[in-house]
């Protein structure tokens, strides 16, 4: 019979307490885009909400202008012109071919500088009392069934991300 003890309940209770003490910092804030409907028969149209935040699938809806790229490449490959309808909301109009169009949407690059003060959208070397500095290139990519057409070939479409 062996001697050493295996009480490890005080370093699990540290640690899971550290875990849930530190878990909210680990939040970052991604963007994404989404389609009201995602599916919808032939001849209709479909609303592009884009967001950012960290809560999908709602947070903080993201403008339109901060966005470098916003595409929807229809079942055959052919990019679809988009309407604006808002500050943060386009309108595909109709829809006319069955299967899948994906939509992408790219973030414009940029820096984001915390500062004692709070943060910028600028560069470390632009703002006074920073603290910590990042780059970023977002995207995302989303569908939109239209009809009943097989999906599988769509989801491959490359759209120009990393």
């Amino acid at each position: 019979m062996s001697n050493t003890r295996h009480d490890t309940w005080p370093a699990t209770v540290i640690g899971l307490a550290t875990a849930l003490i530190l878990s909210p910092l680990a939040y970052a804030h991604h963007p994404w885009v989404t389609t009201e409907p995602a599916q919808t028969s032939a001849g209709q149209s479909v609303e592009i909400l884009p967001f950012f935040g960290h809560a999908f699938p709602s947070d903080e809806r993201s403008s339109i202008d901060r966005l470098s790229q916003i595409s929807l490449t229809s079942p055959d490959g052919q990019l679809v012109e988009l309407d604006r309808v808002s500050e943060t909301t386009l309108n595909t109009g109709a829809l006319t071919d069955e299967g899948v169009y994906v939509v992408g949407t790219r973030q414009t690059r940029g820096y984001w500088t915390r500062t004692t003060e709070g943060g910028e959208r600028l560069p470390r070397s632009k703002v006074e009392n920073a603290v910590r500095c990042s780059y970023s290139d977002n995207g995302s990519k989303t569908l939109v069934q239209v009809g009943n057409a097989n999906a599988a070939a769509s989801v491959n479409t490359p759209i120009g991300h990393r």
